[in-house]
């Protein structure tokens, strides 16, 4: 069966970097057809997208994808286990064989896929030793090197990498799903790391992001010019915005806000406290800080509440399968590889969240409601801030 080139991404912005990776991967597969899953109008990092998700779809086609999936809310605004977790499951569930495409910092793919293998075999085992160390103080992302140094020494060479780590969890999870027709090509990194902010051609995403935000037009030679042209002329969303309503929020519900995700270990009674003090979105992120609570979790944790994400459902759609995949956008090409999940999966592939073919795929599970409409809800939240 023809193999579909894959690639998982938040685009957000789109950059020279995702373009160079775009033209690699094509180049070493041999593939001219590109399946992207991309997170819709909130993010990995707990934030909203600076443009809104079929902007930014429209933008990923036009420089070289072919079929845009969405990675469903509940998994694009999690942490790296998860949101990685949700990508594979789409994998899993199209039923087609495919060439997963990520750029990594170390293109050591032998060691990343003997820390995936540990990961996923003896996960029990790593989790009671995460949580050991959590109730000592240690932050998880640094309880998690402590752990995996510790079985793995030489897996230190690879662990400071946010691509890296990504890379481990798409492996992990693909041997804790038993995707079989899955086949890995990594990328050498080039340009600014993750989290670096300089300026050069090959920016990273938060760099641009926060040049944007400076009205510093530095960034604008680090992007194709239709994406530069988008960013110019949109506007442009920030998370700051959000803060009068994670307040309301937290005024109404009170201690009730502890079953959201994210908010765990008692960490409410302080966010009531604080949010009564500070004026805006960055000193309650300030006040609420610690060794052992990253900004990023912060932002996670700030984004369940306001969007509703609770720990009930979450939990529940961990273990359901999809109830339907929507397909931002598609080329020609992209037509194909719809013709080919069709072909061999069951799944449902929809153009709107409004719009279900309940007389070909009737279903009584409740999961179709609960991705539904926290969709709904992002887009409509998206819209507002």
């Amino acid at each position: 069966m023809e193999k579909v080139l894959t690639i998982i991404a938040e685009y957000n912005p789109f950059h020279n970097g995702h373009k160079y990776h775009f033209q690699k991967s094509k180049e070493k597969t041999g593939i001219d057809k590109t399946l992207v899953i991309m997170s819709g109008n909130f993010v990995q990092r707990g934030e909203p997208a600076i443009i809104d998700y079929r902007s930014r779809a429209a933008l990923a086609k036009k420089n070289g994808a072919d079929l845009i999936l969405k990675l469903p809310t509940f998994y694009s605004t999690a942490s790296s286990d998860f949101f990685t977790f949700g990508a594979m499951k789409i994998i899993k569930e199209i039923k087609i064989p495919v060439i997963l495409s990520f750029g990594a910092e170390n293109k050591n793919k032998e060691l990343i896929t003997n820390i995936a293998e540990f990961l996923a075999f003896e996960e029990k085992k790593y989790y009671k030793k995460i949580r050991e160390l959590m109730q000592d103080g240690m932050s998880m992302p640094r309880a998690r090197e402590k752990i995996i140094v510790n079985e793995i020494p030489e897996a230190q060479k690879v662990l400071n990498g946010s691509n890296n780590i990504l890379a481990i969890d798409y492996i992990k999870n693909a041997y804790k799903l038993k995707i079989k027709n899955i086949e890995y090509q990594i990328i050498k990194r080039i340009g600014a790391d993750y989290h670096d902010n300089s300026v050069q051609n090959i920016m990273s995403a938060s760099g641009i992001r926060n040049n944007i935000k400076k009205k510093d037009s530095a960034w604008k030679n680090s992007v194709p010019d239709n994406v530069r042209d988008k960013l110019i002329n949109n506007e442009l969303k920030d998370i700051k915005s959000l803060y009068k309503y994670i307040k309301y929020a937290v005024v109404k519900e009170g201690l009730d806000i502890k079953r959201y995700r994210g908010v765990i270990e008692g960490i409410e009674h302080k966010l009531i406290t604080e949010i009564q003090k500070v004026n805006n979105y960055g000193e309650l992120l300030d006040a609420l800080l610690t060794k052992r609570y990253t900004e990023t979790f912060l932002k996670r944790m700030l984004l369940s509440i306001f969007l509703g994400i609770t720990k009930k459902e979450f939990g529940y759609i961990q273990s359901r399968f999809y109830p339907f995949l929507e397909i931002i956008d598609f080329t020609e090409k992209g037509q194909k590889i719809i013709n080919l999940i069709q072909k061999n999966s069951r799944i449902p592939l929809i153009h709107s969240i409004n719009r279900y073919p309940w007389k070909d795929y009737y279903t009584i599970d409740k999961s179709i409601d609960i991705y539904r409409n926290l969709e709904l809800k992002a887009e409509r939240f998206y819209s507002n801030i």
